[in-house]
């Protein structure tokens, strides 16, 4: 195997490597049958980790604010991320241990949590926030360029 060769598969193995590691999300459950419970998952690369929050500890849901610091300004002057955190008597959970800049999507997300809340006829509450579109795009280019690289020199 020549040298571009090698240098194509590198790229290839990057990209894929940057999908399967970098993939995260999480997910909300909740179903008012039998104890009513919620299974909150958190997805990590190749992991996943569980919480069970008893239905009737869920109080509510808000979003959180944090200022988070340019990096290449002068001014200092900061911009602010977004994520949701779940509301119960012992504390806030971190719908997502990082936050975003889409607040839209954040208050979208705390209302389903709250109207179901609210609503006791609503039996069950799927949610989740997938950040897949930037890890794909990422490791969609280092896959292309590895393509080319091995296309390029057959």
């Amino acid at each position: 195997m020549n040298g571009s060769k090698i240098l194509g598969v590198i790229f290839i193995g990057i990209g894929l490597g940057a999908i399967a590691r970098l993939d995260r999300g999480t997910l909300l459950t909740c179903n008012r049958g039998g104890l009513g419970n919620c299974q909150h998952v958190t997805l990590t690369g190749l992991e996943s980790k569980t919480q069970q929050i008893p239905l009737a500890r869920l109080q509510g849901a808000k979003v959180d604010v944090k200022q988070v610091p340019k990096s290449s300004d002068r001014l200092k002057r900061s911009d602010p991320m977004y994520r949701v955190v779940l509301l119960t008597p012992e504390g806030e959970i971190p719908f997502t241990r990082y936050y975003t800049g889409d607040r839209a999507a954040k208050e979208v997300l705390a209302q389903k949590i709250n109207i179901f809340l609210e609503n006791s006829s609503a039996e069950s509450l799927n949610v989740e926030q997938r950040d897949r579109a930037r890890i794909y795009l990422l490791g969609g280019l280092f896959i292309g360029i590895g393509a080319t690289i091995l296309g390029i020199r057959n």
